[in-house]
């Protein structure tokens, strides 16, 4: 007599998420992606809108986002911002978690 165990991890085959992505530059000039995702993070999401390149700033904290199609920060006053559903985050982009129907939202700032 053999018996099979079939256990099933959630984690392993997680839900296709619909991500929207706007990006506001300093020009003003906001430019809108839609992503379909498997991803659990912000970061990962971004990597794989189609047109859309970030660059980021790796440190102990995590990863903070330097640089957006081409414009790239002068890092003494300069900053881009990010909000998930219209709330700033008090995570970075690599710890923060998204959801299906969540819109981030990447902005150039100024000090």
């Amino acid at each position: 007599l053999r018996a099979v165990v079939i256990l099933f991890d959630t984690h392993s085959n997680p839900k296709e998420k619909n991500i929207m992505i706007e990006v506001t530059n300093s020009k003003m000039e906001t430019k809108t992606y839609n992503v379909v995702t498997k991803s659990k993070y912000v970061k990962d999401a971004l990597n794989e809108a189609a047109g859309l390149t970030v660059e980021y700033i790796e440190s102990e904290e995590g990863s903070t986002i330097s640089g957006v199609n081409g414009e790239v920060l002068d890092l003494s006053n300069q900053f881009w911002s990010f909000t998930l559903n219209d709330d700033f985050c008090e995570k970075t982009v690599d710890k923060q978690e998204i959801k299906d129907g969540d819109k981030i939202a990447i902005y150039f700032s100024t000090m």
